[in-house]
């Protein structure tokens, strides 16, 4: 039967838990988090008493509370389900907890915790995080295989444990970069992409309406980083594409995204024959197929299908970090696809019996400019910056005609009302136009060179076709609120002189320059960052190669890891009992000096009891225990070395309280 828990062993295997649920915590929902931690806190409190389990008529009753609790959160066993299970039921096995058997099954079901948090963030925060709760694991797993029954902290202990985790990560660690440096990545993973329908993640979306983009707009979080390869055009021009918006149903204006898709169509796009900005973009996870280029794109180094309409697209959706080269002609007309009558017939479009105000206005004026297409753009425009409109993200609620309550009632919106409301009174005076959605500006991180793209930087403009030229890019939020649309190319906190900025915007800049080294290195190393790294080390990246060097590593590290750990051992083989004796030695040195040669270990501690007689039972328990083992005719085994070890850690405790000679002198 394997041992009982002890209660300094039950303590380890608690706290190397609570420490990864704590990085659960952040998006477990909160009562979850509550029922585990309460479960975790009234079993340790009982272990003053005992230590048994929990009877069954408690247990059950826990479990089944347990599935449905995540049953009502969750719906199922997906990731965040199935994770949220597995983290109850180590709660309710910890609360069960009295052999040592347990306490290792809860230790290593926590490593595969560790594990899977992954699954949620791969931040460089969260990375140094999870050393600490892997390295309790380490603590929790030498602990348990100790047998020792002490049940108090010491110190020496701690160092010991701590030293030894610590050889571990520092054994392992670098094999595991050689595998991740060397073994071939992945497209995916081999069970698959994994289930981000719980993120809630909220990238660009295909459609828009009023209210629909607020939620960017003040989410502050990072939608992109972005470095530039020649210094960067001017800030007015940092118009980040993402979908573009041809549909209007009254109320919500949408993309034809998947119908573009065709093959025959992506054929149809025509994009300029130079590009003047060349940029590397990280982007954050989107659940969205769409790659984010600056203005009009050209090209990019990620397998892509870019429409009619100059939509970068992928297959799939963006569910990790994508890191890919662009390409883009920057403060130039996007031009007409290879299909300018299907544009024009698309740009057109208006739902029937909406918006009659706004109809006969448009048509008015465009009947008063010739039916000229600037023209009529510089009277909308005029007209948003005369007419005592304000710019608000607490816009209010509109009605079914949705553009005239807009013009003639309430006169306050943002960046999405402004477009819709241009756009539809462009196509109502006869111009074709559309709605593009994506990011605008971004600031300078100083630090490192990287520009930010924030997600409170999403944006809503439109273009307007111009016959024979292409499509111009209107932004209608400039006329009511240039301060949205004119940014000095840096953070608000760091505008002026970088030497100037406190010291806290100087830290979280460069801490936020440490995250994008972390993003460029580590997570965006792919497939092909990998095989740029063997080019550059003279290798093609085949297979057999790749091989030959990971058996060749491996060798190389085994021999060198067996050099440092056997040799000198080999060098010097002690008998583990001299060392504890000397040990024994150094802890009475104060008192007694050095230990004359030849004097008998039963001699050395009848003088150490006689010089410090407020030990004298440390002192005597551990001669004795010596003397019996050391003169047993058997070679001590592990478990009377730690007993023995033990007896000095109780003997230090006990020295500390005793007074030291001012001079030490040595025994006769």
């Amino acid at each position: 039967m394997s041992p009982a828990l002890t209660r300094r062993q039950f303590d380890r295997v608690t706290l190397a838990f609570v420490a990864c649920m704590a990085a659960h915590a952040t998006w477990l929902p909160v009562i979850h988090t509550v029922v585990f931690l309460t479960i975790v806190a009234l079993r340790r409190w009982l272990i003053t008493v005992h230590l048994k389990a929990w009877p069954t008529w408690i247990r059950l009753p826990l479990l089944i509370g347990l599935l449905l609790l995540v049953r009502e959160a969750f719906g199922g066993l997906g990731r965040n389900g199935g994770t949220a299970l597995l983290i109850g039921l180590l709660a309710l096995k910890l609360a069960e907890s009295e052999r040592r058997r347990d306490g290792l099954i809860v230790v290593c079901a926590t490593l595969f915790l560790i594990t899977i948090r992954f699954l949620f963030g791969e931040s460089l925060t969260l990375t140094l995080y999870m050393l600490v709760p892997t390295l309790l694991c380490f603590w929790a797993l030498s602990e348990l295989h100790s047998q020792s029954a002490a049940t108090q902290l010491d110190k020496a202990l701690v160092r010991r444990y701590a030293l030894s985790a610590l050889k571990t990560v520092a054994v392992a660690a670098p094999l595991a970069l050689l595998l991740w440096l060397l073994v071939p990545r992945l497209a995916e993973p081999l069970w698959g992409k994994p289930d981000v329908s719980d993120d809630a993640r909220t990238g660009l979306s295909d459609e828009m309406s009023p209210g629909k983009l607020t939620e960017l707009l003040v989410d502050d979080s990072i939608a992109m980083r972005v470095r530039f390869d020649v210094p960067p055009a001017p800030t007015e021009q940092f118009y980040w594409r993402g979908p573009v918006l041809w549909r209007f149903d009254g109320e919500t204006w949408s993309g034809m995204s998947n119908w573009l898709r065709n093959p025959r169509l992506s054929e149809g796009a025509r994009v300029p024959d130079s590009v003047n900005q060349r940029y590397e973009v990280m982007l954050e996870p989107t659940d969205r197929p769409w790659l984010i280029l600056l203005d009009v794109p050209v090209r990019a180094d990620v397998e892509h299908s870019l429409t009619l309409d100059l939509q970068a697209m992928r297959k799939g959706t963006i569910n990790s970090l994508l890191r890919y080269r662009g390409e883009s002609m920057v403060g130039v007309m996007a031009p007409m696809s290879a299909f300018p009558e299907t544009e024009r017939r698309w740009g057109l479009r208006l739902p029937q019996s909406y918006n009659p105000r706004a109809v006969e206005l448009a048509q008015r004026w465009s009947q008063e400019v010739g039916g000229n297409a600037r023209a009529l753009s510089d009277r909308i425009l005029n007209h948003f910056r005369t007419a005592n409109f304000s710019y608000s993200l607490s816009a209010p609620e509109l009605g079914r005609d949705s553009v005239d309550d807009f013009l003639f009632n309430s006169r306050v919106g943002y960046c999405e009302h402004y477009a819709s409301a241009y756009t539809f009174m462009m196509r109502a005076g006869g111009v074709p136009a559309r709605v593009v959605t994506g990011y605008y500006g971004g600031y300078l991180n100083p630090f490192d060179g990287h520009m930010i793209v924030r997600n409170s930087d999403a944006h809503a403009w439109a273009e307007i076709a111009i016959p024979d030229q292409g499509w111009l890019r209107v932004d209608p939020t400039a006329a009511v609120a240039p301060q949205r649309v004119d940014r000095s190319g840096l953070g608000p906190q760091l505008a002026g002189d970088w030497s100037q900025a406190s010291w806290g915007d100087r830290l979280l800049i460069m801490a936020d320059a440490v995250g994008t080294w972390w993003n460029r290195t580590m997570l965006a190393f792919d497939a092909r960052a990998q095989l740029a790294l063997l080019e550059n080390m003279g290798l093609d990246g085949r297979w057999e190669q790749r091989a030959l060097l990971l058996i060749g590593a491996f060798l190389i590290f085994v021999l060198v890891g067996a050099l440092i750990i056997w040799a000198p051992w080999r060098r010097r083989r002690q008998d583990p009992m001299i060392r504890l004796h000397r040990r024994f030695e150094a802890l009475l040195r104060p008192w007694l000096g050095t230990r004359p040669e030849g004097l008998p270990a039963q001699s050395y501690a009848a003088q150490a009891i006689a010089a410090v007689p407020g030990s004298a039972a440390e002192i005597k328990a551990f001669s004795e225990s010596f003397v019996q083992i050391r003169y047993a005719g058997t070679d001590a085994d592990l478990q009377q070395q730690r007993a023995l070890n033990d007896r000095l850690t109780q003997l230090q405790r006990s020295l500390r309280d005793q007074p030291r000679p001012r001079r030490a002198s040595a025994a006769p």
